[in-house]
């Protein structure tokens, strides 16, 4: 049984190219054959060797993400493009690398992901496989393999030259078994891709290499559907062009130009050009059939408006939903008191994928502080949603001004500065309203104390949009007390 770093024997196989590629300005395609050649420059460019801590292999599913296997660890600071990963082609610094286990044996779950510092932009990607194409993975698909790992059954180990061989899906259960009779994965081919091709010529990856026999055995694969809602969860990013994470058919613009083939001659100076896919139509229409003017409907879910934390500084999260009727929502962005939201890494905060989730917010001020999502669909059609929320004690003192509707935040008559407060469809009042919604708070402060922190806020941010008090300092003093008393 091989453990960490599996590895491919291999034969330098070019992609099948489509018909939307000229015969003769393409690599030819050799007959398939056991054991393996190494593959010619720019062949697969999207696999990519990490060798921190040992060689395993990955595959650059979208510009910015490149997935492998758990058992790998987490470590890795760059992937390394080309084809020897002693003389790499060009290398990348990644910003983060997360597992999904820290199980170190043969599973399912055996899968993680790196973000890369810099997008790849000059590649044709070759995503997962998903949606309707999951049905590819089924015994006798053929697949073909590819890692930089050991080619040879006999004597020490030969790693380090990426290699790719042809073979099929031997058995189906929760890891899908491939290859075995001479060819297969082995060491150093751990989180390699297994991948497939479809009708227009265009690549998915099937399965990433978990662990199996070696020496030309069978492997068993990660399913590629199982890794894509995991992965878009913890990086906010679609990784997915033409689906979405649950395998529905939401195409994108980026659901074409995916990874066909490589030209001859083609070099990684000039990002190993070669034919790409059309929009495709695989599982319902191509992205260029739909058509959408309108901007996208976006809300926030926490926080509420209006909401209050105790002090500052404070940390918080923001979820938001967006829904678009056309191509589908791009992204979502967060802008903090006007100015755009950076996240842990000092990037501009961005969201590409539902559930919407800014993680970490954090307030250093005292203060109202106005929070905007801002949604912006495949299209550039762009919409947003604003909440204010108050740090620290209000001042309760001083009259208030029914500024709007209910739930939102403007300026309006009685803020002659533009200051932004807590908007109400409340009348002016009185002290008879105010003794008896004092009275009340008296009632429900055994039930207030208690909730949790969530209920506190909600019933403070209750609190800050009716108006207690009108003029008289006294009741006004009072109800700060009771608000401290009661929360």
């Amino acid at each position: 049984m091989v453990g960490l770093g599996l590895t491919a024997l291999g034969v330098a196989l070019t992609p099948n190219h489509g018909a939307t590629a000229e015969p003769r300005s393409l690599i030819p395609k050799p007959a398939e054959i056991v054991g393996g050649e190494p593959s010619g420059v720019c062949e697969w460019p999207t696999v990519v060797a990490l060798r921190t801590g040992g060689l395993c292999t990955g595959t650059l599913v979208h510009p910015r993400v490149v997935v492998y296997a758990a058992h790998c660890g987490t470590l890795h600071t760059r992937v390394m493009f080309g084809e020897d990963v002693e003389a790499p082609a060009r290398e990348v610094a990644t910003l983060r690398c997360e597992r999904n286990t820290d199980l170190f044996g043969v599973s399912s779950m055996d899968y993680a992901y790196c973000e890369l510092a810099e997008a790849v932009e000059d590649l044709a990607i070759t995503p997962l496989l998903v949606g309707c194409d999951e049905a590819l993975i089924a015994v006798g698909t053929p697949v073909t393999i590819v890692g930089f790992g050991d080619t040879t059954s006999e004597g020490p180990p030969q790693t380090g030259i990426k290699h790719a061989a042809q073979t099929q899906i031997v058995n189906t259960l929760s890891t899908v078994a491939i290859g075995g009779m001479g060819t297969g994965a082995d060491l150093g081919d751990s989180g390699g891709p297994a991948f497939v091709e479809l009708d227009d010529g265009s690549w998915r990856v099937l399965g990433i290499v978990s662990g199996g026999g070696g020496d030309g055995a069978t492997v068993q694969y990660v399913p590629a559907p199982k890794v894509v809602a995991w992965v878009e969860d913890r990086t906010g990013i679609d990784i997915t062009p033409c689906h979405a994470s649950d395998g529905s058919w939401a195409p994108t613009p980026r659901c074409e130009g995916l990874f066909v083939g490589t030209e001859a001659g083609a070099s990684w100076g000039a990002g190993c050009p070669g034919p790409v896919s059309p929009p495709s139509d695989r599982c319902g229409p191509p992205w260029t059939s739909l058509e959408d003017d309108e901007p996208p409907s976006v809300s926030f879910v926490e926080p509420v408006d209006a909401a209050m934390l105790d002090h500052a500084p404070s940390e918080i999260e923001v979820l938001g939903e967006a829904v678009d009727a056309g191509v589908g929502v791009r992204e979502l962005r967060l802008l903090v008191d006007g100015a755009p939201w950076l996240d842990a890494h000092g990037r501009e905060a961005v969201d590409e994928v539902p559930p919407y989730r800014f993680e970490e917010v954090r307030f250093e001020d005292d203060g109202p502080h106005t929070l905007t999502l801002v949604a912006i669909d495949h299209f550039d059609n762009a919409s947003s949603a604003s909440v204010t929320i108050f740090v620290g004690d209000v001042d309760d003192s001083g009259d208030e001004t029914d500024t709007g509707a209910p739930g939102g935040s403007e300026t309006g008559p009685g803020s002659d500065d533009g200051e932004l407060r807590p908007s109400c469809a409340c009348a002016t009042t009185n002290t008879r309203s105010s003794a008896l919604l004092l009275v009340l708070l008296s009632l429900a402060t055994p039930a207030l104390a208690a909730r949790g922190r969530r209920s506190r806020r909600r019933s403070r941010a209750w609190l800050a949009r009716t108006p207690l008090v009108g003029n008289r300092p006294a009741m006004a003093a009072l109800v700060q007390i009771l608000r401290r008393l009661i929360f």
